[in-house]
């Protein structure tokens, strides 16, 4: 299995962000703001 750190998460986050919240769950997550994001991510 291939080695994923911290910056390989980072890099992948910031490349979803990007696009709209139309097509990336990710960029839903972001919009609703860090409370939420911070849920998700304990829930995870």
């Amino acid at each position: 299995m291939a080695d994923f750190t911290l910056q390989d998460l980072e890099k992948r986050v910031h490349e979803r962000a990007k696009a709209g919240a139309d097509v990336s769950y990710t960029r839903k997550l972001l919009d609703r703001g860090v409370p939420h994001c911070a849920k998700k991510l304990g829930e995870e």
